[in-house]
């Protein structure tokens, strides 16, 4: 990846990982559904384990709120609002896909 510093590598920083994904900023809110031909602004950056780690524990503190809620757009919302909190860059799209995934992946596993 190009960048100016560590951040634009997505690397290891003097602290550790660096949360912020660059990357993520070019996708914007679309969750890469869109046509066209442009494909390295589609392609979505794979999630880091502390990102999916920390979507997991976002997820769980709300499971009440989902589980009352008509509404789960909003709810997931609010959990791309507390990723970006942690400083994360990710649409509620891709929060409720990712969600979706390790779901299914998990039913799969047993």
């Amino acid at each position: 990846m190009r960048g100016g510093g560590p951040e634009g590598m997505g690397m290891m920083g003097p602290g550790g990982p660096l949360r912020l994904n660059p990357a993520a900023e070019a996708v914007g809110t679309s969750g890469g559904a869109g046509a066209g031909g442009r494909g390295k602004e589609e392609k979505l950056p794979q999630w880091s384990p502390e990102e999916t780690r920390d979507l997991i524990a976002i997820r769980g503190d709300l499971e009440r709120d989902f589980s009352v809620s008509k509404r789960n757009k909003t709810m997931w919302e609010l959990v791309a609002t507390r990723m970006r909190e942690r400083g994360y860059r990710r649409s509620p799209e891709q929060c409720k896909c990712k969600w979706k995934n390790l779901v299914n992946r998990y039913k799969d596993s047993i």
